[in-house]
């Protein structure tokens, strides 16, 4: 059972978005959807954070579907983004980041950092 989705916190004004284990394109699209949808409810300022720390690096059909999913939020100019990433994850994420997302990333070990930082 994978744990991947995406869903919106109104309280917070928050995407929270987790990526685990390995996927295939067809969940690239099943989270890619549910992320779109949770942008749609968004307010201005919003904060995005994305768990990628159990993610196993993924083949180029995946990677077009996530830098789609980058250029997508990135339009709608998240105040802050957080990601919480290994070193594997972390890399491929940060590669894609800088091709095809227009926001900053802060990049973190941990949930409880990562928080600490969309919450500032």
């Amino acid at each position: 059972m994978n744990d991947s989705g995406a869903t919106y916190d109104a309280k917070k004004n928050r995407i929270n978005l987790k990526m685990a284990g390995f996927f295939n394109a067809a969940l690239a699209q099943t989270v890619y959807d549910q992320l779109m949808a949770a942008v749609d409810k968004t307010k201005p300022g919003f904060t995005l954070l994305n768990d990628i720390r159990e993610f196993k690096p993924a083949g180029d059909e995946v990677q077009a579907i996530i830098g789609k999913a980058m250029q997508q939020v990135s339009l709608k100019k998240p105040s802050k983004v957080a990601r919480v990433a290994g070193a594997l994850s972390g890399l491929q994420f940060g590669r894609l980041g800088k091709e095809k997302a227009g926001y900053e990333v802060g990049t973190f070990p941990t949930m409880e950092e990562a928080e600490k930082f969309l919450n500032e």
